[in-house]
């Protein structure tokens, strides 16, 4: 990102894009917070990139049509399922990235309004329970263990490595647990809306 002119800027041109965004609300305008919300300072003085990101959660909080915007961002990421509630394969596979780490990051980023410890943000703030925060927590790590796990096997057989997973290689019991959190996503993300008002 610092390679791009886009994201190079001084403390007050980027207060200006900030507010710019937050008061505007559009999808692309969104793309452009999500990026920033992932700022994190790696040289220099620290607490001018902590200071603004700070600036930017308050403003980002306060701001109900850039929250609505996320809240509607986030319904539209919900796992889709067939009529009899199973997932939508695309040939035995399924997208993990696309049907669970998505809508886990965007849904506690909607919440949190950052990304460092998201799930722990949300949960503190009293947005959700602890027994939400602890399905979240296993979703993504199911998602992301098995994703990692295919992706190790695309490597092994020398093809292209995706974020989909084949489902028919999955245990019925490995299969009912992903299906049981991705129709809790499905259920939460769909709670957003009532959350960010």
């Amino acid at each position: 990102m610092a390679a791009n002119a886009k994201w190079r800027g001084t403390r007050e041109q980027w207060r200006n894009w900030i507010e710019h965004w937050l008061d505007r609300a559009r999808p692309d305008d969104l793309l452009s917070v999500d990026i920033f919300f992932d700022l994190r300072p790696v040289v220099g003085d620290r607490s001018l990139g902590d200071g603004l990101l700070a600036d930017a959660i308050i403003g980002a909080s306060r701001s109900k049509p850039f929250l609505g915007l996320m809240a509607q961002s986030v319904a539209q990421l919900a796992p889709s399922f067939s009529l009899f509630h199973c997932p939508r394969l695309e040939e035995g596979w399924q997208d993990l990235k696309r049907d669970a780490l998505l809508p886990i990051v965007s849904f506690v980023r909607a919440m949190a309004r950052a990304t460092a410890d998201r799930i722990s943000d949300v949960t503190a703030a009293g947005k959700i329970g602890e027994g939400d925060a602890v399905k979240l927590i296993r979703a993504h790590e199911r998602a992301l263990n098995l994703i990692l796990h295919q992706q190790l096997e695309d490597l092994r057989d020398r093809v292209p490595s995706l974020s989909r997973v084949d489902m028919r290689v999955l245990s019925r019991q490995e299969r009912k647990a992903l299906m049981r959190e991705l129709s809790y996503l499905g259920e939460i993300t769909l709670d957003i809306r009532s959350l960010t008002s």
